[in-house]
């Protein structure tokens, strides 16, 4: 397929264009991250996907330019609808209920639109239930397994959340903590319990004893003591990881691209994007059938920025009806999506 006119121009100015959204993306539009980490792969040369991606990405801006970081005093929205929930449906979870301070890690296991099937680590990081830290990046290893790619995830997110702790010891004031003691550890929530399994055991399994060492650094942030010689001092707890539900993991907005659902209910945590409960999935089992709200089909079969999602198949055989006569792939079948064409904006 042929580039439009507008197409042309991002071609032309490609490494211009994303250059500017990645200060944006980086400062006050973090909601850019993981798209925008797709995009920058084509700076050498840039294929139509990747054209096609900052093209919705300027679009996404023209449609939410009064969108960006939101920070209050009082009611945020991951203490009262994450923070709160968790600590009282969670035993274990119990200690989140008076933290100041938490983060989110997760990881895109095999990403399919990556040539070389590297993953991508998202994290984010929250103080008195506030934004202030954020990453989505494609991993400098290739993970064989899940649990490799969630642990080499925690470990980015480890060093953020050790540097943040070192910087509360030295304002410990802001924090009402006592000046002669170290401040609590950062919760480091993570869905995986396999890599939380392998971050809090001090013995390397089967599964784990090819890992980089590096990756392991996550034990010695918590403080792991079974590598101390006699005598020697113990290390500072600057980390504690705990198990969270996916549907909770703020995480995963930065780690993957998400259908228009999923971007709005975890969007309206990181730039308070709107969000209709009502059209959100519960995913309880049953089987989403997906199809595009368009007036027309795009040629070969290529993804519109806006889903049709329905719960049963009376409602998506409903919704067929309405569309354009012609042949149409089998919604079953998600190979047949491409994954850079999904994205929650309009292009009217």
């Amino acid at each position: 397929r042929t580039l439009d006119y507008r197409q042309e121009q991002i071609k032309n100015q490609f490494r211009t264009i994303t250059g500017t959204l990645i200060y944006l993306s980086i400062t006050v539009r973090p909601d850019l991250c993981p798209y925008l980490n797709k995009a920058c792969r084509g700076q050498a040369d840039p294929k139509r996907l990747h054209i096609v991606l900052v093209e919705r990405l300027l679009l996404y801006l023209n449609h939410t330019v009064d969108h960006g970081l939101v920070y209050r005093a009082n009611g945020n929205l991951v203490e009262t609808e994450i923070i709160g929930p968790l600590s009282r449906q969670y035993p274990e979870l119990k200690r989140l209920a008076d933290t100041k301070y938490v983060m989110f890690t997760d990881a895109n296991f095999a990403d399919a639109t990556d040539e070389r099937l590297r993953s991508t680590t998202g994290w984010c990081l929250y103080c008195f239930g506030c934004l202030i830290s954020w990453k989505s990046t494609r991993q400098t290893l290739t993970a064989k397994s899940t649990l490799e790619s969630e642990i080499i995830a925690a470990a980015s997110a480890s060093d953020e959340a050790c540097w943040f702790h070192c910087l509360i010891e030295s304002l410990s004031f802001c924090f009402d903590f006592p000046a002669d003691s170290p401040p609590p550890p950062v919760p480091l929530l993570m869905d995986n319990t396999a890599a939380l399994a392998t971050s809090n055991h001090p013995m390397t399994t089967q599964a784990s004893k090819h890992l980089d060492l590096r990756v392991f650094r996550i034990r010695d942030a918590q403080g792991d003591t079974t590598a101390l010689e006699p005598g020697e001092e113990r290390p500072v707890p600057r980390i504690r990881c705990y198990w969270c539900p996916t549907k909770t993991n703020i995480a995963d907005f930065f780690s993957k691209l998400l259908q228009s659902c999923d971007f709005q209910r975890l969007g309206r945590f990181v730039v308070d994007l709107h969000y209709n409960p009502s059209a959100d999935v519960s995913g309880d089992g049953e089987l989403n059938y997906i199809l595009p709200v368009a007036d027309e089909w795009p040629e070969e079969f290529s993804q519109p920025p806006q889903l049709y999602l329905a719960e049963s198949p009376d409602s998506f055989e409903l919704f067929v009806k309405q569309l354009p006569p012609g042949p149409y792939p089998d919604p079953h079948d998600m190979a047949k999506f491409d994954p850079f064409e999904i994205f929650p904006i309009s292009t009217d």
